[in-house]
């Protein structure tokens, strides 16, 4: 699901880094029966999880970005 939703949300926005941060992970999981520990698979968990977050914060900023207040009421730029 976060694959899907990864390429959706670079398609819309050009935001890549979701979709990165996915692709990252399910390679890191993939090779890790292959490597002697268990840790490594966490790094790549932790750089999915830092790329959610950019992720969101990215989107939020954009979102505040749309929004300009204008007297008492919202209004779409």
């Amino acid at each position: 699901m976060l694959l899907i939703a990864g390429f959706i949300l670079y398609r819309k926005t050009k935001w890549k880094w979701m979709l990165i941060g996915t692709v990252i992970m399910g390679i890191g999981s993939a090779l890790s029966s292959f490597l002697p520990s268990g840790a490594i698979t966490n790094g790549f968990e932790l750089f999915l999880l830092f790329t959610l977050a950019l992720t969101k914060i990215h989107l939020e900023k954009e979102e505040c970005k749309v929004y300009q207040k204008i007297g008492d009421r919202d209004v779409m730029v």
